[in-house]
């Protein structure tokens, strides 16, 4: 979302395997603005556009195509990638890199949640020369030290001396129940993903109740976890039937599941803590969404750890792990936001 003719860059969009459905809202070209590059290695992702200030649906896909009236054109793909060994973070930030490269754009903004957040991570941290600035909705912070222990310790209670605000506080405590417990029973998807993909992608590649199932369990416990104690799962209450069931049809039809799980195994099979990127700092302008539903809570103080250039940090009102799906508008103000502040500064 950002303007050709005042001399600005365009923006690149990535959804990236992950649980997720991802909705934004592009600019149109006829009005002299670059469109967003929107696309996606396999994984739990469907992607719609919408026109800036229209509810009429562009498409449904996972990869760049073209612009036409002013609107940005997708169709679904499937690469074959992740049937490679080693296909992780690092490499789909390499692809990304590349795609842009071979479109002829030197400079651009990404966007990115869940996965994506880290491959945006990964992008500008291999080369911030091409990355103008990051904008993520999902960033845990993996290698805070000695910080950690104060901040647990004294923030409940002397918040601003550790750097929190109330809203920390708030959505950070207590501790235990919200992060190491919530996390718990929430990551035991990520256990089997991360050691044994091919045995539950089998499975669920043989039965498409099961792989409806799977899905859908977390479009219901990550957009709130009260949607748990709730007889349908309180699927459509942010959702339309139809939105959920082309997620799984995406999956069921190409037989992708097990390929979107293999990501896990890719990145976790290492200790994540000794891989490089996780020693690199980010020094491109970042703009960070937090959401109020989210499996984690991270605090600016916490982020600055990862991301130096902290341009924006904004505490968002509603939505959960599927921001972009669930809250489009919220998402791309920000990013909007994000991207006039660090023009702004240039």
């Amino acid at each position: 979302p950002v303007g050709c003719s005042s001399g600005v860059v365009p923006a690149v969009v990535s959804a990236v395997p992950g649980w997720g459905v991802v909705r934004l809202f592009p600019v149109g070209c006829s009005s002299g603005v670059v469109p967003a590059v929107v696309s996606a290695v396999p994984g739990w992702g469907v992607v719609r556009l919408l026109p800036v200030g229209s509810s009429s649906e562009c498409s449904i896909g996972c990869s760049w195509l073209g612009c036409s009236s002013g609107v940005v054109w997708l169709f679904p793909v499937l690469s074959r990638g992740l049937l490679l060994a080693g296909f992780n973070s690092l490499a789909a930030a390499r692809v990304f890199h590349k795609l842009m490269r071979r479109l002829g754009l030197e400079r651009f903004y990404v966007h990115g949640g869940d996965w994506g957040s880290l491959i945006a991570t990964n992008m500008a941290q291999m080369k911030p020369e091409n990355v103008k600035g990051i904008h993520l909705n999902f960033f845990p912070v993996s290698r805070l030290g000695l910080q950690l222990l104060p901040s647990v310790i004294l923030g409940p209670y002397l918040p601003s001396l550790v750097g929190f605000t109330r809203t920390d506080v708030e959505r950070l405590f207590p501790f235990v129940k919200k992060n190491i417990y919530a996390m718990l029973r929430e990551s035991g998807y990520m256990h089997i993903q991360g050691t044994k993909p091919d045995t539950v992608g089998s499975a669920l590649n043989d039965s498409p109740v099961g792989l409806a199932a799977y899905i859908l369990e977390k479009f219901s416990s990550w957009t709130s976890l009260g949607f748990q104690d709730l007889e349908d799962g309180g699927l459509d209450r942010k959702f339309s039937l139809d939105e959920l069931l082309t997620n799984v049809m995406i999956y069921w039809v190409t037989g992708s599941i097990t390929s979107s799980m293999r990501m896990y195994k890719e990145n976790l099979g290492v200790n994540p803590m000794s891989r490089i990127d996780a020693k690199v700092g980010v020094h491109v302008p970042a703009g960070l969404a937090a959401f109020p539903n989210e499996l984690m809570h991270v605090p600016l103080a916490w982020a600055k750890q990862k991301y130096k250039r902290i341009v924006s940090y904004s505490y968002m009102s509603r939505g959960g792990h599927f921001a972009a799906f669930e809250e489009p508008q919220m998402i791309v103000d920000d990013l909007v936001r994000f991207v006039q502040c660090v023009e702004k500064s240039d």
